[in-house]
């Protein structure tokens, strides 16, 4: 089975190619724009498995939440790729990609948003706990000091958003490999996506004029 995967939400672009067995990675924070390089990459990561584009069995793309403009690039990458080769896709959030990293798959994971906000989601053993959350930085300041997370790993850089950050935070850069493992996990289930049309992005974020109406 050959999987190709890439995630560009974040500040990171991250992607691999080949299955659980054997596979080429890359995780790399580019000085130029995702969508100047994700091909590209994805092309070299094939080489390197000595395969083509024509070899993949399935896309894994990272969904969000995070970047805008990553989220988009990757999804029109996928969509395309889909239409070109009529390969299924697998999706992926930002932060599953991120809790994947730890052994318990257990822990509070925030991710950066606009300016004064994160992106924040709780996992036990690789189960989210409800939905996640676009929360304001004072509001996670405040659950911070009231020892909500007391008992929690914390991972991810939306915690550095804080004035003064947790000093347990975990900070994990993002493998490729992990998308592999996520993908095979979920292709086993039988969650994947024919149609290009059935990919969906994960927009936490309200919009600008609800957020000033809420706070005014």
């Amino acid at each position: 089975m050959l999987i190709l995967g890439f995630d560009t939400s974040t500040s990171f672009m991250v992607a691999a190619a080949g299955n659980t067995e054997k596979f080429a990675e890359i995780t790399v924070r580019p000085q130029k724009r995702h969508d100047e390089l994700l091909l590209a990459t994805l092309e070299h990561l094939l080489q390197c498995m000595g395969k083509s584009f024509d070899a993949i069995e399935y896309i894994a793309v990272g969904v969000g939440p995070g970047s805008f403009t990553g989220i988009r690039v990757a999804m029109a990458t996928a969509m395309g790729i889909m239409e070109a080769l009529h390969v299924p896709a697998i999706t992926f959030n930002t932060f599953e990609l991120l809790i994947s990293h730890l052994q318990e798959k257990t822990g509070v994971v925030a991710i950066p948003a606009r300016r004064g906000y994160v992106y924040i989601s709780n996992y036990v053993r690789g189960k989210q706990q409800g939905k996640p959350e676009f929360l304001e930085v004072e509001k996670l300041a405040l659950r911070l000091s009231e020892g909500m997370y007391n008992d929690k790993t914390l991972m991810g850089m939306g915690w550095y958003q804080l004035e003064n950050p947790p000093l347990n935070v975990l900070n994990v850069i993002p493998r490729g490999y992990k998308i592999i493992e996520l993908a095979t996990e979920k292709i086993k289930r039988g969650e994947k996506i024919d149609e290009p049309s059935g990919l969906t992005p994960l927009y936490l974020e309200r919009p600008i004029a609800e957020i000033r109406s809420a706070s005014s």
